[in-house]
């Protein structure tokens, strides 16, 4: 039976050092957690300012979503496009999608290059996901696109970016955008720590 490590014994079962360590451990996780909460209260009221009072920023996400319910109208899906942790936010994305019935996949760039690039259908739309926009994948994988070598559903997709800069590459190269800044970078918040918390 293996032994129960200092963090979830009784605290009347420890001697008075394990107590202090683990009270301080318990206070300091409570000050994270609420520090995280604090800071994604504002970042979400970061993005309904900016939206709420740029007529720019709305006509731009009008147009993203324009795109977007053109594609499902058509009968066509959305595909979802990140690299490193911005993949795996948008699988739950997709998954969040299929689960109200909206057709949508996942895409690697790396592996569309590599023979997954047929999961793209004429009148697909892709949705581009990258926080920093210069992901070298994603690029690799947009300037192929765009290319006469791509296959022709390849070349006519609409590409759609989320990105939290507006001068990105990424953004850049792409046919509209939904503009997702960070009213503060992780790393200054997090002590350092670079995981995606305040841009998923």
């Amino acid at each position: 039976m293996p032994t129960e490590t200092n963090i979830f014994k009784p605290l009347r079962q420890m001697q008075p050092q394990q107590q202090a360590e683990n009270t301080e451990l318990l206070c300091n996780s409570m000050a994270t957690f609420e520090k995280l909460l604090y800071h994604h209260e504002l970042q979400m009221q970061h993005l309904f300012e900016m939206y709420y009072q740029s007529q720019l920023h709305r006509d731009q996400l009008k147009q993203s979503l324009s795109l977007l319910l053109q594609t499902l109208r058509s009968g066509n899906k959305v595909v979802l496009l990140g690299c490193g942790k911005s993949h795996i936010i948008a699988s739950k994305a997709v998954a969040t999608l299929r689960s109200v019935g909206i057709p949508s996949a996942i895409l690697h760039p790396t592996e569309a290059m590599h023979g997954d690039m047929g999961l793209i259908q004429q009148g697909d739309a892709l949705l581009v996901c990258s926080s920093g926009g210069e992901t070298d994948e994603i690029v690799q994988f947009l300037k192929y696109a765009s290319s006469p070598l791509a296959p022709l559903p390849l070349q006519n997709i609409v590409k759609i970016g989320a990105c939290a800069k507006p001068e990105s590459t990424i953004s850049l190269m792409c046919d509209s955008l939904i503009l997702l800044p960070q009213r503060y970078p992780e790393t200054e918040v997090q002590e350092g720590l670079k995981a995606p918390t305040l841009s998923t």
